[in-house]
């Protein structure tokens, strides 16, 4: 991955054609910047909209975006390192499983080489001592015809990561287990029975936990 000021100032051209290629990089930023923005808006409705495959109702509380030029691959440290900013105190099962849903998208995102858009956008959830946190992922890249105007810079990339608290009063047992299958199907490459065993383990912890929220909440009534 590399910034923008990098890439000028390692271009061997003239000055105008610096110019011109900073011009054209800093576009294509703005443009990732704007898909980054678009999905931190939608976030914003989620406590009223429950957006996604999986209607769940919650609060946005923690929101990380950023945008890359000439990006090739993206290393394991980087989604551990966002996964584990955001998510520090989260169940180790759950968020371990996120950061292989995540690298997984980002694979398939950096695999595609024909010119064009493209984006992955996951649900996920995982939980802590306090509550049900619902995980949105938003990862995209415009790729370019590698003999385009921009000196051997073939694409541009953009991810987002929002955290909000499920609102418990609009989770049913029927959804939690629906948001379990959809984000364990998500995981690359598991073999079906570990996919099976897998998704009754973190359901049967995600509703434990549940419950124990709800006691909570009537003995404070």
């Amino acid at each position: 991955m590399a910034a923008i000021k990098d890439i000028v100032k390692k271009f061997t051209g003239s000055e105008e054609q610096k110019k011109d290629l900073k011009f054209t990089l800093g576009i294509l930023d703005k443009l990732a910047a704007a898909k980054t923005d678009a999905f931190k808006e939608r976030m914003k409705e989620l406590p009223e909209a429950s957006l996604g495959p999986v209607r769940v109702k919650a609060d946005p509380y923690w929101f990380e975006a950023r945008s890359y030029v000439k990006v090739s691959d993206v290393p394991n440290t980087m989604v551990s390192g966002v996964i584990d900013k955001g998510l520090r105190n989260s169940d180790p099962d759950f968020k371990s499983i996120i950061a292989d849903v995540l690298q997984g998208s980002l694979d398939i995102l950096l695999g595609h080489v024909s010119a064009g858009e493209y984006k992955e956008e996951r649900q996920m959830v995982t939980l802590d001592e306090n509550s049900i946190i619902r995980v949105d992922s938003f990862v995209w890249q415009y790729q370019f015809d590698y003999n385009g105007l921009t000196s051997g810079v073939n694409n541009v990339f953009a991810y987002g990561l929002s955290l909000s608290t499920v609102k418990l009063d609009c989770i049913t047992e029927e959804l939690l287990r629906l948001q379990i299958q959809h984000m364990v199907g998500a995981i690359p490459n598991l073999d079906p029975q570990k996919r099976e065993q897998k998704e009754q383990e973190l359901f049967e912890k995600l509703h434990k936990k549940a419950d124990y929220f709800y006691s909570a909440a009537e003995k404070k009534d």
